[in-house]
């Protein structure tokens, strides 16, 4: 059993082990993209970068060898591997978040909701909005929103009508009588008092109500400028818990004031500035909810906006391949008495701009845990595209970062003609043997396909 030291540490590990499984055996976390367990090493992205010997190696790929000295979390190679993660942002052709999910205040998955109410099922859309969205009646009223000026298919033939879809939802919900609340934590033993609260602080309440954290009003709720129904929303957050008929609150955990209600601040006083427009206090609030949480500590790991590659600018072929799967109809306007099917057939429209693997890429966990960039400079060098052949899974090639554990996993379940590694340099990407993309129908086991892929190039159709 071979002994070695990493970052001073000593370990003995067996023979024929690398140094990715000494580390891990110590505890020390060392990122990978294209090494899986079960599959050989393809020392390919460098993200598992360590130091040996005064230089770069592949940890997943490096065997230990007696007497070894191993560095793996010092400055540079952090910076090794990052540079390493970005590189490959750099060459992803394709969005972790859609545009229009992107700049919601709050981060609602509007995909995902437009596939609900796609498929007529508006009471789960509902719920999903309400767990994300603060203040629903006022949004609900809000003109030009910018979610709409964001969504892609504006470019070819008008944006999807959401403000209108969302607008709809409100109203179904408003038709139910009491508002619905979405579903909250079990209350733990914290709670905030919030001073005269505004758009902001409500939006602030909301969240930290949802997490479980008691809330109470001091004074008087202030008179917002934005139309909408505001009565609903208080009796929404009464419904969470709020308390709105105390004067004051018992030693609470922590305040939330206006600024000039608080010249000297303490540490659990947290100033709460009311914004000019809607969207900005739901962003406002969303972002003091999660300073409040962190304060407390209370995981707070949801009230972090994730980082997200973005496509930009597409050609008008990367479009048609956004519409072949989306609905042709123009864009509908909405009356009071819009059809539920009309409403659905909206939904439709959507391009499907988000990554269907974006919740648990590999790529983009690693990346955001690396601190990499992930902006894009200068020209995407593949185009985007989409290969649907096989009706139970999706392959992007603009996301392959060519790890080749697809084709590992070909040859680990016997599968012959399968997908493979082809092509040269910076353009290797998997695909198919003489181009012959009708073999993917026959793909099997897309589960173990998509799991493996780190990069979201393979992913299951919704």
């Amino acid at each position: 059993m071979p002994g070695l030291i990493i970052d001073g540490k000593p370990v003995d590990v067996p023979t024929g082990a690398t140094v990715l499984e000494a580390a891990r055996k110590l505890g020390i976390d060392i990122p990978t993209l294209c090494f899986a367990p079960g599959f050989e090493a393809g020392a390919g992205c460098m993200v598992c970068a360590v130091r040996i010997d005064g230089k770069l190696r592949p940890s997943c790929a490096t065997v230990a060898r007696e007497g070894m000295v191993v560095e793996s979390e010092t400055a540079d190679i952090m910076s090794a591997r990052r540079q390493a993660a970005e590189l490959i942002l750099r060459h992803h052709a394709g969005d972790c978040e859609a545009p229009c999910q992107t700049v919601f205040p709050t981060g609602l998955h509007i995909p995902a909701m437009l596939r609900l109410v796609a498929a007529g099922k508006f009471d789960s859309a509902l719920e999903l909005v309400l767990r994300e969205t603060p203040l629903l009646s006022l949004v609900a009223e809000v003109e030009d929103a910018p979610y709409e000026r964001a969504c892609r298919r504006a470019q070819h033939d008008g944006a999807v009508n959401i403000g209108g879809i969302v607008k709809h939802l409100s109203a179904r919900e408003n038709q139910q009588g009491t508002p619905s609340a979405p579903a909250c934590r079990e209350k733990i033993n914290r709670k905030a008092l919030l001073n005269s609260p505004g758009a902001t602080g409500l939006a602030a309440a909301y969240f930290l109500l949802r997490e479980g954290v008691s809330c109470a009003v001091c004074g008087k709720i202030q008179e917002l400028p934005f139309p909408g129904d505001m009565a609903r929303e208080i009796r929404r957050l009464e419904q969470m818990g709020l308390e709105t008929t105390v004067g004051s609150a018992p030693e609470p955990d922590v305040i939330i004031s206006p600024p000039e209600s608080n010249p000297a601040q303490p540490d659990n006083v947290f100033i709460c500035r009311e914004e000019p427009n809607l969207f900005a206090c739901l962003r406002a609030g969303r972002k003091l909810a999660g300073e409040v949480l962190r304060y407390l500590k209370i995981d707070a790991g949801t009230f972090s906006r994730r980082r997200s590659v973005h496509l930009g600018s597409i050609s008008p072929e990367e479009m048609a391949v956004f519409l072949k799967n989306a609905s042709a109809e123009a864009r509908t306007e909405f009356s009071g008495k819009t059809a539920a099917a009309e409403i659905s057939r909206e939904a439709k429209r959507c391009l499907h701009c988000d990554c269907r693997a974006a919740a648990d890429c590999r790529l983009r966990e690693v990346a955001e845990k690396l601190g990499a960039s992930f902006s894009r400079h200068g020209d995407r060098p593949f185009a985007f595209a989409v290969r649907d052949h096989n009706p139970r899974i999706i392959y992007e090639p603009g996301k392959c970062i060519a790890c080749g554990l697809c084709e590992k996993l070909s040859e680990k379940n016997g599968v012959t003609a399968g997908l493979c590694l082809v092509g040269r340099g910076l353009g290797i990407k998997a695909g198919m043997p003489l181009d012959d993309w009708s073999r993917l129908a026959q793909l099997a086991q897309a589960e173990e396909y998509a799991r493996v892929c780190p990069a979201g190039a393979l992913a299951l159709r919704d």
